[in-house]
């Protein structure tokens, strides 16, 4: 696996568990999880399409 791919999959399940418990608690410090996944999933999704390039 690309190391592009594993930063779209590592970055998915911080998206997920930041709305889980922006849900479950109601505080928008959760907001800061949901971001840093959505960096982390952006980041593998540019080095995947750098490779295929």
């Amino acid at each position: 696996m690309q190391k592009g791919s594993l930063l779209i999959f590592a970055g998915l399940p911080l998206v997920v568990a930041g709305v889980f418990m922006l849900k479950i608690t109601g505080l928008n410090i959760w907001w800061a999880m949901v971001a840093l996944g959505a960096i982390v999933g952006v980041t593998g999704g540019i080095q995947v399409s750098l490779n295929v390039k």
